[in-house]
């Protein structure tokens, strides 16, 4: 009898022990004690499927994305390019997942790493790249920050070098080069005309808000602090130069997909384009860059008009025939328009008109700029969910 129970109470432990298991092993596929080399890339590409089609699900009901290519070196020297898609979801909260991890072979020209991506031609066939790919590719300014940084401190090698030799000494006090108190002075006087450049930079590169709204103001900042230090004859003037000649060189042209997001802030519209443009431009320059700016905009404003309204067209039709239908009565067995549906038939041929003389995006930039008493917690995309039934388009 002691036996019997004993199986018994065995057989229980074993079965509770597989039930443990299998719900280890269906809370997590791939855990396992025992794994061979099939079986783990077995369950990476098994892995690399799942979040496959989490993506493809997720993109589904998404029209448009923005794309980012970031380069990235592995300690074997290997370098990969990263491109994540970022878009908004259907409560307005900025989404980003990762389309695709792949190796880049040297040189990392634009001409390379447009063959690894292979993305623009493949929209271009689709129609699906606004203004015909206008606003396809925007510089990285981190990037370009950093190369203007590069860029200046190649012309204080010698300051540098003589301050970093404070350094070497207090490791080696049998180093005699010391900096005179003139290069402190010099070098204290580059961290401070840097720490502009670092700030703008932590600005411009977060990833936990949307942050292209802000580039332009930002660029404002360093194209003044630019200006005001060329005028001053020195020994930054040389580095200064090179800096600005920089600076020109890479955001010299309007870049119309900061402009453009600039202007849909609600803070800043048009107002903080005419007030930037100046003194990142000259005064010819600046009208001529203004210009091109309202003008996209228009452009980009027609393009999404036009494909909201033919989205929406078999909509309004049956809507349209249903209120006929709704509208309408039986006279001597035929059916009567009444005066209701010949109504609703003038209020959409009067909009149409509206819409022509005055879009909604220049009632929108006529309304005036949104003041915000605090800039740190306002959020752009919130106020464009609570005004999304005012500008549909925009």
């Amino acid at each position: 009898m002691d036996d019997a129970t004993e199986n018994v109470d065995e057989a229980n432990q074993n079965k509770e022990k597989d039930v443990i298991e299998a719900n280890e092993e269906e809370e997590n596929p791939f855990a396992s004690k025992k794994r061979n080399h099939a079986t783990v890339r077995k369950d990476y590409f098994s892995a690399y499927d799942i979040e496959k089609k989490k993506v493809k699900d997720l993109l589904k009901h998404i029209d448009k994305v923005s794309v980012t290519t970031d380069l990235w070196k592995s300690g074997q020297q290997v370098s990969y390019m990263v491109i994540t898609a970022h878009f908004m979801d259907s409560n307005w909260n900025l989404q980003k997942c990762t389309l695709n991890f792949c190796d880049v072979p040297s040189p990392h020209t634009g001409v390379v790493i447009c063959d690894v991506l292979m993305l623009k031609d493949n929209l271009a066939y689709k129609n699906s790249l606004a203004l015909n790919g206008k606003l396809f590719h925007v510089k990285c300014c981190a990037h370009i920050l950093k190369l203007l940084v590069q860029d200046g401190l190649s012309e204080i090698e010698d300051i540098i070098f003589n301050d970093v030799s404070s350094l070497y000494q207090q490791r080696d006090p049998t180093y005699t080069f010391l900096p005179s108190e003139e290069d402190c002075e010099k070098v204290k006087e580059v961290c401070s005309f840097l720490e502009e450049f670092n700030k703008v930079t932590k600005v411009i590169s977060s990833t936990e808000y949307p942050t292209s709204n802000l580039f332009l103001a930002e660029l404002y900042n360093i194209k003044k602090l630019l200006n005001e230090a060329h005028e001053n004859v020195g020994y930054m003037q040389a580095m200064v130069s090179k800096m600005k000649k920089k600076f020109d060189k890479f955001l010299g042209d309007c870049n119309l997909l900061i402009s453009i997001a600039a202007v849909l802030d609600p803070r800043n519209k048009m107002k903080l384009v005419e007030w930037c443009f100046p003194e990142i431009y000259s005064t010819s320059d600046a009208i001529e860059q203004m210009t091109i700016v309202q003008e996209t905009l228009r452009m980009l404003y027609n393009e999404y008009f036009e494909a909201h309204r033919a989205k929406n067209v078999d909509t309004k039709i049956s809507g349209a025939e249903n209120q006929r239908e709704g509208s309408s009565c039986i006279v001597s067995g035929k059916r009567k328009v009444r005066g209701r549906a010949q109504f609703y038939s003038y209020i959409r041929n009067v909009d149409n008109i509206i819409e022509q003389v005055k879009s909604k995006l220049e009632v929108c930039l006529e309304d005036g700029c949104h003041i915000c008493e605090d800039d740190e917690k306002f959020d752009a995309l919130e106020w464009w969910k609570m005004n999304n039934m005012k500008y549909r388009v925009l």
